[in-house]
């Protein structure tokens, strides 16, 4: 039997979590592009961001309005990778989170999220990438509070060497230029997505 094919772009959200359950991140709407056998491939215009605050049901939505983003969920890798790239200036922000593979429930693209990030902003007279490790002392305070065990220690430390060896070899801004991206906007047509109000529910925390 054939394999079933969704037809792109579908639109979904996006949602992450911590890992004792608490949902406290969200973007929408996302469309999913294309999937392959390495990477889901997402984009996102007109974006809503729902931050919701820990230990309650309250959420603070924000809108980032015409911004380009592009998102990569990789199938085998413990971290996923964020590029927003603006087109006036030719500038790219690339931001890797440390966090578990992906998956998909009721539409809904999820993971979780480990608190590391990496974070490297590429202008038009950038000559070598410069990258920053952010968030170090959340990790070390949520490592604590949300007791992680010593497999999922183990797993991010793995994630941040595999992590740092792609960073000394460009991959990330190699294999995602800025010219391979802008020549992705024009096939999109990014102007033709619409802001889309989506909903979502506040009591989806897993615990």
């Amino acid at each position: 039997m054939a394999k079933f094919k969704p037809k792109y772009p579908l639109l979904s959200i996006i949602q992450a979590y911590k890992y004792n359950g608490w949902l406290y991140h969200a973007w929408q709407p996302i469309y999913i592009i294309d999937q392959n056998n390495d990477y889901l491939f997402c984009a996102s215009k007109y974006l809503f961001i729902l931050t919701s605050k820990k230990d309650s049901d309250i959420c603070y939505k924000h809108l980032m309005d015409d911004t380009n983003t592009f998102w990569f969920f990789f199938e085998k890798e413990w971290f996923n990778l964020k590029i927003t790239i603006n087109k006036e200036n030719h500038n790219i922000i690339y931001y890797i989170n440390v966090a578990s593979p992906f998956y998909i429930e009721n539409g809904i693209i999820k993971y979780i999220d480990f608190d590391l990030d990496y974070r490297c902003v590429l202008t038009a007279n950038s000559k070598i990438p410069k990258w920053h490790i952010l968030d170090v002392k959340e990790f070390e305070k949520n490592q604590v509070e949300y007791n992680y065990s010593r497999s999922v220690l183990n797993t991010i430390n793995k994630a941040k060497e595999r992590i740092e060896k792609l960073l000394e070899a460009k991959y990330f801004t190699t294999n995602f230029s800025y010219g391979a991206l802008a020549k992705c906007m024009e096939s999109l047509n990014f102007n033709h997505f619409e802001p889309v109000a989506l909903s979502i529910d506040k009591n989806q925390n897993k615990n």
